[in-house]
Protein backbone atom coordinates (compact mmCIF):
# COMPACT_ATOMS: atom_id res chain seq x y z
CA UNK A 1 0.00 0.00 0.00
CA UNK A 2 2.67 2.48 0.81
CA UNK A 3 4.44 1.27 -2.39
CA UNK A 4 0.87 2.38 -4.23
CA UNK A 5 0.72 5.52 -2.20
CA UNK A 6 4.53 6.55 -3.29
CA UNK A 7 4.02 5.99 -7.09
CA UNK A 8 0.70 8.05 -7.11
CA UNK A 9 2.11 10.51 -5.45
CA UNK A 10 5.16 10.58 -8.14
CA UNK A 11 2.88 11.06 -10.79
CA UNK A 12 1.05 13.75 -8.93
CA UNK A 13 4.48 15.54 -8.03
CA UNK A 14 5.48 15.30 -11.84
CA UNK A 15 1.81 16.62 -13.02
CA UNK A 16 2.98 19.62 -10.69
CA UNK A 17 0.61 19.64 -7.82
CA UNK A 18 2.00 21.63 -4.85
CA UNK A 19 0.28 19.49 -2.45
CA UNK A 20 1.91 16.50 -4.09
CA UNK A 21 4.96 17.65 -4.22
CA UNK A 22 4.93 18.39 -0.36
CA UNK A 23 3.33 15.22 0.39
CA UNK A 24 6.52 13.40 -1.49
CA UNK A 25 9.10 14.88 0.28
CA UNK A 26 7.30 14.35 4.05
CA UNK A 27 6.64 10.69 3.23
CA UNK A 28 9.69 10.37 2.54
CA UNK A 29 11.78 7.39 0.93
CA UNK A 30 10.39 3.76 1.48
CA UNK A 31 12.67 1.48 3.13
CA UNK A 32 13.96 -0.36 -0.26
CA UNK A 33 14.95 3.13 -1.61
CA UNK A 34 16.82 3.94 2.12
CA UNK A 35 18.69 0.95 1.33
CA UNK A 36 19.67 1.53 -2.12
CA UNK A 37 22.03 4.63 -2.20
CA UNK A 38 21.00 4.92 -6.12
CA UNK A 39 17.36 5.09 -5.58
CA UNK A 40 17.93 7.19 -2.39
CA UNK A 41 19.61 9.52 -4.76
CA UNK A 42 17.14 9.63 -7.29
CA UNK A 43 14.12 10.06 -4.61
CA UNK A 44 16.05 12.95 -3.10
CA UNK A 45 16.39 14.77 -6.45
CA UNK A 46 12.69 13.94 -6.99
CA UNK A 47 12.03 15.67 -3.40
CA UNK A 48 13.99 18.59 -4.20
CA UNK A 49 12.96 18.97 -7.94
CA UNK A 50 8.85 18.67 -6.32
CA UNK A 51 9.36 21.08 -3.34
CA UNK A 52 10.93 23.07 -5.82
CA UNK A 53 8.18 23.06 -8.00
CA UNK A 54 6.01 23.73 -5.61
CA UNK A 55 8.06 26.86 -4.28
CA UNK A 56 7.65 28.44 -7.64
CA UNK A 57 3.35 27.92 -7.97
CA UNK A 58 3.94 30.03 -4.78
CA UNK A 59 3.43 27.78 -2.40
CA UNK A 60 4.76 29.15 1.36
CA UNK A 61 5.21 25.89 2.79
CA UNK A 62 7.14 24.44 0.36
CA UNK A 63 9.59 27.67 0.95
CA UNK A 64 10.08 27.60 4.61
CA UNK A 65 10.69 23.70 4.08
CA UNK A 66 13.31 24.18 1.21
CA UNK A 67 14.92 27.34 3.84
CA UNK A 68 15.38 24.96 6.34
CA UNK A 69 16.63 21.93 3.76
CA UNK A 70 19.08 24.44 2.44
CA UNK A 71 20.42 24.94 5.39
CA UNK A 72 20.37 21.89 6.58
CA UNK A 73 21.96 20.45 3.40
CA UNK A 74 19.32 17.47 3.53
CA UNK A 75 18.51 17.57 -0.21
CA UNK A 76 21.62 18.92 -1.54
CA UNK A 77 24.58 20.61 -0.24
CA UNK A 78 24.12 23.31 2.10
CA UNK A 79 23.59 26.14 0.93
CA UNK A 80 23.26 29.28 3.52
CA UNK A 81 22.46 32.32 0.74
CA UNK A 82 19.49 30.10 -0.86
CA UNK A 83 18.52 29.37 2.76
CA UNK A 84 17.86 32.86 3.40
CA UNK A 85 15.90 33.79 -0.10
CA UNK A 86 13.31 31.01 0.72
CA UNK A 87 12.49 32.21 4.24
CA UNK A 88 12.21 35.74 2.52
CA UNK A 89 10.10 34.56 -0.25
CA UNK A 90 8.45 32.57 2.35
CA UNK A 91 7.84 35.59 4.46
CA UNK A 92 6.94 38.10 1.50
CA UNK A 93 4.21 35.44 0.65
CA UNK A 94 2.78 34.98 3.83
CA UNK A 95 2.87 38.91 4.46
CA UNK A 96 5.42 38.25 7.47
CA UNK A 97 8.88 39.40 6.59
CA UNK A 98 11.55 38.60 8.79
CA UNK A 99 13.95 40.83 10.02
CA UNK A 100 17.80 40.01 9.95
CA UNK A 101 17.54 38.66 13.34
CA UNK A 102 15.21 36.12 12.86
CA UNK A 103 17.02 35.23 9.38
CA UNK A 104 20.08 34.75 11.20
CA UNK A 105 18.46 32.73 14.10
CA UNK A 106 17.63 29.93 11.72
CA UNK A 107 20.89 29.33 10.21
CA UNK A 108 23.62 26.94 11.05
CA UNK A 109 25.91 28.87 10.86
CA UNK A 110 26.75 32.69 10.53
CA UNK A 111 26.32 34.71 7.55
CA UNK A 112 28.12 38.68 6.75
CA UNK A 113 26.21 41.36 6.46
CA UNK A 114 26.91 41.79 2.75
CA UNK A 115 25.74 38.05 2.11
CA UNK A 116 23.12 38.03 4.29
CA UNK A 117 21.45 41.39 2.18
CA UNK A 118 22.17 39.64 -1.13
CA UNK A 119 20.46 36.58 -0.09
CA UNK A 120 17.41 39.39 1.25
CA UNK A 121 17.30 40.46 -2.03
CA UNK A 122 17.34 37.09 -3.78
CA UNK A 123 14.48 35.99 -1.64
CA UNK A 124 12.73 39.46 -2.70
CA UNK A 125 13.06 38.29 -6.45
CA UNK A 126 11.67 34.79 -5.61
CA UNK A 127 8.56 36.16 -4.22
CA UNK A 128 8.22 38.51 -7.18
CA UNK A 129 6.50 35.98 -9.20
CA UNK A 130 3.89 35.60 -6.43
CA UNK A 131 2.54 39.02 -6.55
Amino acid sequence: LLQERLRFLGEAVRAGLPAAQIDFYMEGPDALQALDPDALKAWRAQALAGLQGAAAQCEPFAMGLLATLHDAGELAPRDAAQAVGDAVAEGVVRRRLPGDERLRGRLSEPMADAELAAARGQGGRLAAACR
